[in-house]
């Protein structure tokens, strides 16, 4: 639990800067404002928060009085001093709501429990979605809708992305990423084989004596003759995986696919990027990734999990020379 993340929203100088900001608006611009909340640990500075929301928003500049500009409307103000050693930083963008959210549907990131008379929408979403997952990088709290009342507010969990993404310039085949990934996991395999038996280890394989480019080329001519006879699609150059089984019934999928894919707050880290790599954990349990509700074994798989996922994108990285961030979009080191 974040310290001071209850009772701060009767801080005298937050409200005053509430009242002026929605004053300011209004005189310009007959919209509705939401105004949320992130409370961040005394030790994270202001600069380290402006670093991984520029990474989200990479137009975003400093505006008026504003920390960030983020959006046409939308603006990170701050920080404050908090109750309990946390520094305050708010974000005001123009309300977007929708319907009211089904609270029987899976909800990763508690978003039916912080806006439950409607979803954001559009450009707030966004910025909720940013919020959460700065939230989670420094170990922060958020509290969302902030008036005169109070707030809603959570704590996302810090471990509820192990999914990383390489970012990189070349394209390699189906084959070739097999190959990659089996020098780390050995036991990896195209969704083919379930059908096949083209991918037998190469000492035991009559081809074994030929050029690794050559074999790989001849392993994935043979896999798309046997996807043909057995009916499945071509595969698409450009968008494939290959899975790794793990313990039970979870494995890892290595999805590859074009930048240009991607939507929501992720944005391309690299300029030379042109596609990703994603390596994603599937966990036995599907209900694992569309819960916030942490047990056990779920915590223990998700652990496991990550483990693996680091060792494959290491060895990816190093190999097409990329860029990883993890599946909110923001850089991870080494």
């Amino acid at each position: 639990m974040v310290a001071g993340l209850h009772g701060w929203e009767h801080h005298e100088e937050f409200s005053s800067v509430d009242e002026r900001a929605l004053a300011d608006a209004r005189q310009a611009e007959e919209v509705m404002l939401a105004f949320h909340v992130l409370v961040a640990p005394v030790q994270v500075s202001p600069e380290h928060v402006d670093r991984l929301f520029r990474e989200l928003f990479p137009a975003a500049e400093p505006f008026g009085e504003a920390r960030l500009r983020l959006g046409d409307a939308a603006a990170l103000h701050g920080p404050l001093a908090g109750r309990g050693g946390t520094r305050l930083f708010q974000l005001v963008v123009p309300a977007q709501r929708g319907e009211r959210p089904d609270p029987d549907l899976p909800d990763a990131d508690g978003l039916y429990r912080l806006f439950p008379a409607g979803m954001p929408e559009d450009q707030e979403l966004d910025v909720v979605l940013a919020l959460l997952a700065v939230a989670r990088r420094i170990g922060a709290g958020v509290i969302v809708d902030v008036d005169a009342s109070g707030g809603c507010a959570v704590v996302p969990d810090p471990d509820a992305r192990v999914d990383l993404i390489v970012w990189a310039a070349p394209l390699i085949s189906a084959a070739e990423l097999l190959s990659q990934v089996r020098h780390v996991e050995p036991r990896a395999y195209l969704p083919a084989d379930d059908l096949s038996f083209l991918y037998r280890e190469p000492q035991s394989a009559p081809e074994a004596d030929l050029r690794p480019a050559d074999r790989a080329a001849l392993h994935e001519q043979a896999w798309r003759i046997d996807a043909a006879a057995v009916g499945l699609n071509q595969p698409d150059p450009e968008r494939f995986e290959v899975r790794v089984p793990l313990t039970g019934d979870s494995l890892l999928g290595v999805y590859v696919y074009p930048v240009q894919d991607i939507d929501g707050v992720r944005h391309c880290p690299s300029g030379l990027a042109r596609y990703c790599y994603e390596v994603a954990w599937q966990p036995a349990r599907d209900i694992y990734r569309f819960t916030d509700q942490v047990d056990e074994p779920m915590r223990l798989e998700r652990e496991m999990a990550k483990n693996h996922i680091r060792a494959i994108v290491t060895h990816l990285a190093a190999a097409l020379g990329g860029v990883t961030t993890n599946a909110d979009g923001l850089r991870v080191d080494g």
